[in-house]
């Protein structure tokens, strides 16, 4: 199987609820101008939520990929059924609330928030401190803006 590539910061499906007239507009903040853009093109990194599975714990490659599926297959039926006005069950409560948790910290300027905060602070549970390499692999998305001093240990 093969592996993805194009990781959606917010899912296709959920920026489908955003079209007007059959289509979802899309604003460059760079030069101002507007566009129009499939879900499926829209907000889209290539392996934004890689991991190196040769780091520090050899986690599978896909894994963030995967949970976030798993997250948004069970939120995309509440999420259609809300639209319809219909009333949501309390389990789909809790899959509608996982699924904006996950929307709070998927993105680049989540990312971003967390390398200029917290990795330079980063340790494993039992305190011992991650290696340079381990913070690397953390910034898989090669965003320039998230590394300081060329280094995400933010030597001086």
């Amino acid at each position: 199987m093969a592996t993805a590539r194009r990781h959606h910061v917010l899912p296709s499906f959920y920026l489908d609820g955003f079209r007007h007239d059959g289509a979802l507009w899309a604003h460059d903040l760079e030069t101002g101008g507007t566009f129009q853009v499939s879900p499926r093109n829209a907000a889209v990194r290539r392996d934004f939520y890689a991991i190196d599975a040769d780091v520090e714990g050899g986690d599978h490659p896909e894994g963030a990929e995967l949970v976030l599926g798993a997250i948004e297959s069970a939120a995309a039926p509440v999420i259609a059924r809300a639209r319809r006005g219909e009333v949501i069950t309390a389990r789909e409560g809790h899959e509608l609330r996982a699924f904006i948790a996950t929307l709070l910290v998927r993105t680049p300027a989540a990312r971003g928030m967390f390398t200029f905060n917290l990795l330079p602070r980063a340790t494993f549970l039992d305190g011992s401190p991650l290696s340079c390499r381990a913070k690397e692999a953390l910034l898989v998305s090669g965003d320039p803006g998230l590394i300081v001093n060329g280094s995400p240990c933010f030597e001086t």
